[in-house]
């Protein structure tokens, strides 16, 4: 993979939809997603990472009622911390909408895997929804990108 990430199949239905169907799927560089892996993630930049998902996803979807913690799961640093490693994000919908890599994708990672990791959708019911996650997804991959060139944000 030449790029950082490829976003697939992140166009609406050319037929009326139905429930779960406006998902998409993004495929990270294994060796970017390594990288993430093995950098911790601050407090100061998951805050403004969050600050950031919240206002988005609060402009995209104005009457839904958003998470408490954090729409942003990271994935864990061999020494149990949370690293800069995207594992999922979610938005208010019903039963979970989101955009994630199960624990085997992150495992893979870890072992040396140097194909894309994937981030599959679930429970994706509207356009909105759609749009809500790429959006923070974008905006955790511009931060991601920022900290493994940085070190932190």
């Amino acid at each position: 993979m030449n790029t950082i990430y490829q976003i697939e199949g992140f166009e609406p239905p050319l037929r009326e939809a139905g429930m779960s169907e406006f998902g998409f799927a993004v495929l990270l560089d294994a060796g970017f997603a390594k990288k993430c892996l093995n950098i911790e993630l601050n407090d100061r930049a998951k805050e403004f990472l969050i600050e950031c998902a919240n206002h988005t996803i609060s402009s995209i979807l104005p009457n839904r009622v958003l998470y408490a913690d954090s729409p942003y799961h990271f994935a864990k640093t061999k020494d149990s911390k949370e690293s800069i490693l995207l594992q999922y994000c979610e938005v208010p919908g019903v039963n979970c909408c989101s955009i994630g890599v199960g624990y085997e994708g992150i495992r893979d990672i870890e072992n040396s895997y140097t194909g894309t990791l994937r981030y599959s959708p679930h429970n994706i019911d509207d356009i909105y929804q759609s749009y809500s996650l790429l959006s923070i997804w974008l905006r955790w991959c511009n931060a991601a990108m920022h900290m493994v060139g940085e070190g932190q944000l």
